[in-house]
């Protein structure tokens, strides 16, 4: 369905923000070519292209277009989106009206492969109303996201809690023209804007298709109407739906003609870590000893055949102590070594996965004799000690579970000794809770916030941000807290 371009992805670095304009018909379902309604000469004047405020800083998760087809090629140096009319196109663009007596809507599918999901907290939407000059008139825009195609019987995941999300939409110019292939160079009628909206609650999603739904309000008599995705000399770009409201209440193809159309959004926000390690990527648990005047108990944690979990916990339990331990990879298989030294005697000792608990893999056992090794058959020892020594470098590998209440584990490798701190922060930038501010060895790291702050106060469900820094590495990542 999606199709990119580079652009597209140029476009995405500017301000959530486009409006085109359409003719002065609210209700009807698309903006159609009128040659009687085009000259040689824009209807408003070309003004010099000035670049839009950048965007927010949140992660673009997916964008659907492209349909800037002439970047800096628009009126006044803008970048330019062409109604290809050589190739029999007539569709500026598709109604996405939201008044009551109108009811009209887009929507199109995305698709999330990230194991972990998504958290989801801000949607751009590409409109325009015609001749609204380059002062956005949207006013609301209302979105909900379903989890399959809404013409066929998907149901609402998500939407936002107010009635209209006025107070959530930033809106402006996006630098960018829609006009026809013959002037697309000087008409300046449809200028387009972009409306961000923040997603609030955000928006927490599993892998899967999805499909977001959205209709607008504006000041302006004409439409609102959006765009499609376009493509130089591709009449077909994509497979959006429209929905047609007022007395007709139907789903249909948004064609311009008979060729199919996509159109055109942003979905930002943050990549979850895998939820877990499910006891299905887990092959096995052993456990063996090794004698002499100290002991040292080692134990392993195989999930063969699986890479996607390294970085992440195992925990198991030696007798009655725990033990925690991050996964690593060789490449082709994934295993969570443990070693300890000095702490049990001769005699026999109880091995049990504590974390994923419930997984029936059943005691293993480390017999700790005066001398040797009570189990010898381990015979790939130096391939995995490379593998599991000192991390190469500083990473930060996420927090498990996300979301979480009450607690979460935010993990995190040294490649070197280094001061370190680990701060979480609210959506404000204000620091909510110091977890780390000390000089600490290479190694991988665990370090459990219990969703207090620095006062031992619980905090607010909501979105934070945790900052590691260490030494001159500075990493970011989010956590949904949901009470």
């Amino acid at each position: 369905m999606t199709i990119k371009g580079i652009f597209f992805v140029l476009a995405t670095m500017l301000v959530c923000s486009g409006l085109l304009f359409a003719d002065d018909q609210r209700a009807t379902a698309v903006d159609a070519y009128n040659p009687a309604h085009v000259t040689d000469a824009p209807q408003s004047p070309a003004q010099p292209f000035a670049k839009p405020t950048p965007p927010s800083t949140q992660a673009i998760l997916y964008d659907n277009g492209p349909i800037i087809t002439h970047p800096g090629g628009g009126a006044g140096g803008a970048d330019g989106s062409a109604l290809q009319t050589a190739l029999s196109l007539t569709i500026f663009g598709f109604g996405h009206q939201g008044l009551s007596t109108v009811n009209n809507k887009v929507a199109d599918d995305f698709t999330i492969t990230d194991d972990g999901g998504w958290t989801i907290d801000s949607l751009c939407f590409y409109g325009y109303q015609s001749f609204s000059g380059l002062t956005s008139t949207f006013t609301a825009v209302k979105w909900w996201i379903y989890n399959g195609d809404p013409s066929m019987g998907g149901t609402v995941v998500c939407t936002d809690s107010a009635t209209l999300v006025n107070g959530r939409l930033s809106t402006g110019w996006s630098g960018i023209y829609r006009a026809t292939d013959v002037l697309i160079a000087t008409n300046t009628d449809r200028p387009v804007m972009l409306n961000r909206v923040v997603v609030s609650p955000a928006c927490v999603l599993d892998p899967g298709t999805y499909w977001v739904v959205w209709q607008s309000w504006g000041t302006s008599t004409s439409g609102p109407w959006c765009p499609p995705i376009t493509i130089l000399g591709s009449t077909t770009t994509g497979d959006a739906l429209q929905f047609i409201g007022g007395t007709t209440n139907i789903w249909q193809d948004c064609l311009d003609g008979t060729f199919p159309q996509g159109v055109p959004f942003m979905v930002k926000g943050t990549v979850n870590s895998p939820a877990g390690v499910p006891c299905s990527a887990i092959t096995g648990i052993a456990a063996r000893c090794i004698g002499g005047g100290t002991k040292t108990v080692q134990a392993r944690v195989n999930l063969l055949g699986s890479t996607i979990y390294a970085g992440q916990m195992v925990t198991i339990a030696i007798d009655e102590d725990q033990y925690t331990s991050v996964i690593v990879t060789n490449g082709t298989h994934s295993r969570a070594n443990f070693s300890i030294s000095g702490v049990y005697t001769t005699g026999d000792h109880v091995v049990t996965l504590v974390d994923p608990p419930d997984c029936g893999l059943g005691d293993t056992h480390a017999t700790c004799a005066t001398a040797g090794k009570s189990d010898p058959t381990w015979d790939d020892d130096a391939e995995w000690s490379a593998v599991s020594s000192t991390p190469q470098e500083t990473k930060l590998l996420g927090n498990y579970p996300n979301p979480f209440n009450p607690t979460t584990n935010i993990q995190y490798s040294l490649g070197e000794a280094t001061h370190v701190t680990l701060r979480v922060y609210n959506t404000l930038g204000q620091v909510v809770a110091t977890l780390v501010n000390d000089v600490q060895g290479a190694g991988y790291k665990s370090v459990v916030w219990n969703g207090k702050n620095d006062s031992g106060a619980p905090v607010a469900s909501g979105l934070y941000i945790y900052t590691l820094t260490a030494g001159n590495v500075v990493k970011s990542d989010r956590m949904l807290f949901m009470k």
